[in-house]
């Protein structure tokens, strides 16, 4: 493994692509093909982390040659990756990224289809351990609710509407700091996702009422939908956009208040894709919900345990019939 990871090194170095046109960079050229801001950052942190592993530490993401990066060494990187702990998800990442920047290499025609298709042959890591995070509980809920609603301030009122959306409609931190008030009409949000994308979402039930009683306070302001608490005493509200940092914030506040353990905002989301599929909606509404690609995304939000695996056993019948066999064998019971 280290030996392929030292071949590679020579290999990388002997060429740069620093002189090459970004529009004929392999990694520039990914990078562009990803439909947000925050996915090229994530990506272009995994590039720089393989490029530094392939050439040792002595060449970054833009400047090693991608296209000298075969079979044998994206095989040594996954098995270095988990030899040294990483997780299933970060391994199965880096290689798509790894994977996707070898495609563009092929593309551009640095390399023939049979390396890309090589390199494409380096399978995933199976993912056997539990989801992460958790899912609250409807008292959770409650309490950190009641927690907003003892807050006279507009930043209770605000608080409250951010969880009531977190929760309510499944947003992400994302989304919900590039939420307008333009995007609310009619009891449905526009909700800007990953990659672009573009979903309506219903609001309903007390999160409108939540989010209702904010407008009330905030506003018709054009701007922001959520505002930020400025700074010093008295922490007015700006018209801006929050940022998700500040989201975290919130609801690490406001679980202090409520007595509820730590969680994050995602969990959320899981919480709202769990109490879902408890209530049987169906599976691919829910998918729709959450604004995922595919219902097994979906599934892995489930953080529903053992008793509603129990549940949906009990939603079957077995016609089973003893008949008269059992009186003709009753003597090995005696």
């Amino acid at each position: 493994m280290d030996t392929e990871l030292q071949l590679v090194q020579q290999s990388v170095m002997a060429k740069t692509l620093a002189i090459i046109p970004a529009d004929r960079h392999p990694a520039l050229v990914y990078l562009a093909s990803l439909g947000s801001e925050a996915s090229r950052r994530s990506v272009a942190s995994s590039l720089e982390t393989v490029a530094r592993t392939l050439s040792q530490g002595k060449a970054g993401w833009q400047e090693i040659n991608w296209a000298a990066v075969g079979y044998q060494h994206v095989a040594a990187l996954r098995a270095q990756m988990v030899a040294s702990g990483k997780a299933p998800a970060t391994v199965n990442r880096t290689l798509a990224v790894v994977k996707g920047v070898a495609r563009q290499c092929w593309l551009l025609g640095y390399v023939p289809a049979e390396v890309y298709q090589r390199i494409k042959e380096v399978r995933g890591v199976t993912n056997d351990v539990p989801p992460h995070g958790r899912e609250l509980s409807h008292g959770e809920l409650s309490a950190l609710f009641r927690a907003c609603a003892e807050d006279k301030s507009l930043e209770g009122a605000r608080d409250a509407a951010v969880l009531a959306l977190l929760y309510g409609c499944g947003l992400r931190r994302a989304e919900l700091c590039l939420l307008d008030l333009a995007d609310f009409e009619n009891g449905t949000l526009r909700v800007r996702g990953k990659g672009n994308r573009v979903r309506l979402a219903p609001v309903d039930d007390g999160a409108l009422d939540a989010l209702q009683d904010w407008l009330t306070v905030r506003g018709k302001k054009p701007g922001a939908l959520l505002w930020p608490s400025g700074e010093g005493k008295g922490r007015p509200l700006t018209n801006r956009h929050m940022s998700p940092d500040s989201i975290w914030h919130i609801c690490e506040k406001r679980a202090g208040e409520a007595g509820v353990p730590v969680f994050r905002p995602h969990d959320m989301r899981r919480t709202f894709v769990s109490h879902l599929l408890a209530a049987k909606v169906d599976l691919s509404i829910v998918s729709k919900l959450a604004g995922h690609r595919s219902i097994q995304t979906t599934s892995r939000y489930d953080m529903r345990g053992e008793e509603a695996k129990r549940e949906g056993v009990r939603a079957l019948h077995v016609p089973y019939h003893p008949g008269p066999r059992l009186k003709r064998h009753a003597s090995l019971r005696e």
